[in-house]
């Protein structure tokens, strides 16, 4: 069994932060840009230009929404305590509220290790679409046990200094 135990740092919090920055960005973007035709039709329909120009400011003030910084309480609602490995499935505990969230093992997109911490990626709309196994905080099992379990899925992006 393997399992990772703790709150992750401040560099790996910083990656998580940006990636689900960028992927709500990508969501903000499609959802407006699915409805803008919706929006155009009425507009020349009508020959009401100024829903046009409220959609387009409602889509940046959505986009600008997305970089308010969060307080401790709200990044503590996404953050982990416990990702363990139990059989075929992934399952991750929650910090606040001690819920868990499981994924198929299978279901793993990609693992990329970035020498401080491994980045376990799934599919877009599979819940949770990442998690952040930091190596210092394995507390059973091992980095090699761990890389046996994704062999064949695992990215190597460690950066290493030239001298």
């Amino acid at each position: 069994m393997i399992e990772f135990n703790g709150s992750i740092d401040s560099y790996a919090e910083k990656f998580f932060l940006k990636r689900s920055r960028r992927m709500m960005e990508i969501v903000v973007f499609f959802t407006f840009l699915v409805l803008l035709p919706i929006c155009l039709i009425i507009s020349i329909n009508t020959n009401y230009w100024l829903l046009t120009l409220c959609y387009l400011g409602v889509w940046v003030l959505a986009h600008l929404v997305l970089f308010i910084p969060q307080g401790k309480k709200e990044n503590a609602k996404w953050a982990y305590r416990k990702i363990f490995f139990d059989g075929e499935y992934i399952v991750c505990e929650n910090l606040v509220d001690k819920h868990g969230e499981f994924h198929l093992i299978s279901e793993v997109e990609l693992v990329i290790d970035f020498g401080y911490f491994y980045h376990i990626k799934f599919s877009f709309g599979n819940g949770r679409y990442m998690f952040i196994c930091q190596k210092n905080l394995l507390v059973k099992g091992t980095l090699e046990e761990f890389e046996a379990i994704f062999e064949g899925k695992i990215i190597r992006k460690i950066k290493q200094n030239v001298n």
